[in-house]
């Protein structure tokens, strides 16, 4: 009976064990951020607003793309690239003049809100912040 008990003991862990195993599996391949996102921006710092559209390509937890912003007065497009962590997505868009680090915490695979930063223009934008929403189209 002892041993019968250990064994059912052992064997109810090992379930727990290996569905938690499961809830905790690498959440970022859960989403799919292929396709086309269109949406808006907001700067913290100053007046400028604008849209954001591009094409987004994911592999595995990579991203890269090319987007569209206006109402900037410092960029008009660029490439993307970057990465997906749980539901975090950090992508940085190179421009011939800098980049602008993106990050969305809780992310779906519809929609991505929040927070840019302008990273080493040596323009009027440089350190300029704000916020973003991009939709899946």
């Amino acid at each position: 009976m002892k041993v019968y008990l250990r064994f059912t003991r052992v064997l109810i862990l090992a379930t727990m064990l290996a569905i938690f195993s499961i809830g905790c599996n690498n959440e970022g391949t859960n989403l799919n951020l292929d396709g086309k996102w269109a949406g808006d921006w907001r700067s913290s710092i100053t007046r400028d607003n604008g849209n954001i559209s591009g094409i987004l390509t994911q592999n595995g937890n990579t991203i890269s793309g090319e987007v569209v912003i206006t109402g900037s007065p410092c960029f008009e497009y660029g490439n993307v690239s970057g990465e997906i962590t749980g539901s975090t997505v950090r992508l940085t868009l190179t421009s011939s003049q800098s980049s602008i680090a993106f990050s969305a915490a809780n992310a779906t695979s519809t929609i991505m809100r929040g927070k840019y930063e302008v990273k080493h223009t040596g323009t009027i934008c440089d350190g300029d912040k704000g916020v973003f929403t991009i939709i899946k189209q």
